[in-house]
């Protein structure tokens, strides 16, 4: 590889991504990799999706969050791409949050310096079902609270804050994992109806009513009648002996 490295030199971007994918394929992936795969390959059709962004956040080990931090930190850097730098951006939000839960869990103390249970469950109540373009004017409405001022629980309003800013980036990667599964799905149908394997109705196929036959036109009584005493007329005639 440092053959190739030296005939065609990759900037440092490229070359994460080809050491990321290199683990990948050799089964030794970070959960960085699978992120990193994840967001290159969102559009390309072919490729598999190795795991929901959350998913793998919530899943892995203070150990491998630590890592991670760190490993989305240098890929913030590298990766230039505007969608990407929004992914890697919202990533560090959410691992900064499970880092916390994580400490919080490891914690003796009752009275922890969080939100306590009562506000936990209010805060939930509040955030649940919204997406992000909702979350975003929420905490803008909070912010402006605090700037005003006023007989407020600055506390409890602070706190919220904090997590509405939470889940604006956990909704922006639920609705960025939609759109993908979306596209895939409907290339994928696209693909089998074209090709003719698919039974689905993306595409359906309205089949041809068969034509009844036509009845053919028949003479009205009237006329059949006209011309059997025509006929009966003709044959008289014939029997008559010509003078």
């Amino acid at each position: 590889s440092s053959g190739i490295n030296a005939e065609w030199p990759l900037r440092p971007g490229e070359q994460a991504r080809l050491r990321s994918e290199l683990r990948i394929q050799n089964n030794r992936a970070n959960p960085v990799d699978l992120l990193a795969y994840y967001i290159h390959h969102a559009d390309n059709q072919d490729t598999e999706i190795l795991g929901e962004p959350l998913q793998v956040v919530q899943s892995i080990s203070t150990r491998e969050l630590e890592d991670l931090q760190a490993d989305i930190a240098v890929y913030k850097d590298l990766d230039r791409n505007k969608n990407s730098q929004q992914f890697w951006e919202d990533l560090e939000v959410v691992c900064e949050e499970q880092a916390k839960k994580h400490k919080s869990q490891l914690r003796v103390e009752k009275n922890r310096s969080s939100i306590n249970t009562a506000v936990g469950v209010d805060v939930t109540k509040i955030f649940k079902s919204k997406t992000s373009s909702q979350l975003n004017e929420m905490y803008k409405g909070i912010k402006k609270k605090l700037q005003a001022g006023g007989p407020i629980d600055v506390s409890y309003w602070e706190k919220v804050s904090e997590q509405a800013f939470v889940e604006i980036s956990k909704a922006r990667l639920r609705e960025k994992h939609e759109e993908i599964m979306k596209k895939r799905e409907f290339a994928k149908k696209t693909k089998a109806a074209v090709s003719g394997e698919s039974s689905s109705q993306l595409f359906p196929i309205i089949a041809e009513e068969p034509e009844e036959p036509k009845e053919e036109m028949k003479p009205p009584k009237v006329e059949e009648e006209k011309k059997k005493k025509e006929k009966s007329t003709d044959c008289g005639s014939a029997l008559i002996p010509l003078l």
